[in-house]
């Protein structure tokens, strides 16, 4: 399966971002980084 074909299972964005980045295995402080321009910025 090509990670462009990964589907979230979740309804609310930010949920959806962090599932995402589990997915693609991104560091914990890359997802925290995500989630705060997303919410702030």
């Amino acid at each position: 399966m090509n990670s462009a074909d990964y589907l979230p299972q979740s309804k609310r964005l930010l949920d959806q971002v962090r599932e995402v980045l589990r997915y693609k295995h991104y560091s914990l402080n890359t997802e925290q980084a995500y989630l705060y321009w997303i919410r702030f910025l």
